[in-house]
């Protein structure tokens, strides 16, 4: 999808250093694939905009890492973990950030290997201001992004409280049928818990994606008629709908946009760009003036 110049300079006043998590308390909802269509799109729009976008994988299975490092990830030194790790700030995270092959001048990630952060998550449980120390790896790479989007692991752990805490908004992806609607209650619930531990609003939600929308089949359609109707300023209007290409990418090696950017799959991750975009506009005009 080819958007008009006067659409791209619109989003030129969009502030920097915007942290989006992904995350909902529940297993096969979307998030790996969101987070990197999601990041690749937005750095899309860097090449017009000279934005660069950082991708943040804290979910321990590394998948998001390893996709967008085309699994070069999984076999550096310099990882997350490491990060996390830094009891006396000797490390300087921006000597951790490596470019995606995909996008190398606008969309780069911090290494995150299985291992290392599965054992970080044992061992951030005993550490002074364990649900802090992503907010401290990031504070000092905001200026030099304008997104930073994070994937979570599927449960309500450490690492996934760590995003929070350091994140803006959040975005949660649900699988639309029934069962996956049983899981935002949970992921409000952990997001209230955030907010009322930083005694503050942030981070609000971002909005609600329906994914692995299936037109036409009553479960998916139904589903989808009870997330508009219970939370409808809430959701993004695009749905990423079950599509081949999507898993087809991945194994590819390319985000969805360079695998088939015509298929119903890259047609709605850049819809859905598209919408985040303006949403954040928005609340930062509210926000600034």
């Amino acid at each position: 999808m080819t958007f008009p110049p006067k659409t791209i300079r619109s989003f030129t006043q969009i502030k920097p250093g915007v942290i989006i998590s992904l995350a909902v308390e529940k297993g096969g909802a979307g998030k790996t694939t969101s987070a990197v269509n999601i990041a690749s799109g937005l750095a899309r729009w860097g090449a017009n905009l000279g934005w660069r976008v950082l991708l943040i994988d804290i979910d321990p299975q590394g998948t998001a890492s390893n996709a967008v490092g085309q699994f070069s990830a999984a076999s550096s030194e310099k990882t997350l973990a490491k990060l996390l790790d830094d009891d006396h700030l000797l490390l300087r995270p921006h000597e951790f950030i490596a470019p995606s092959p995909w996008n190398p001048k606008h969309l780069h990630y911090i290494p995150t290997n299985r291992q290392t952060l599965g054992g970080m998550r044992e061992k951030l449980i005993s550490k002074i201001g364990r649900e802090r120390r992503l907010s401290r790896v990031l504070n000092p790479l905001r200026s030099d992004y304008h997104f930073v989007i994070i994937d979570t692991g599927p449960v309500n752990d450490v690492l996934t409280q760590n995003a929070l805490v350091a994140s803006d908004f959040v975005l949660i992806p649900i699988n639309l049928d029934f069962l996956g609607l049983e899981a935002i209650n949970r992921t409000f619930q952990l997001i209230k818990v955030i907010q009322l531990g930083l005694e503050q609003e942030r981070p609000k939600i971002l909005g609600l994606l329906g994914t692995f929308y299936r037109k036409g089949v009553l479960a998916s359609e139904e589903a989808l008629k009870m997330l508009n109707d219970k939370f409808s300023n809430s959701v993004i209007r695009t749905v990423i709908p079950l599509n081949s290409a999507i898993p087809d990418s991945f194994s590819a090696g390319v985000d969805i946009y360079t695998f088939n950017r015509y298929s119903p799959g890259a047609t709605a991750y850049n819809r859905v760009v598209h919408e985040i975009l303006i949403r954040i506009k928005k609340i930062q005009e509210q926000r600034y003036g």
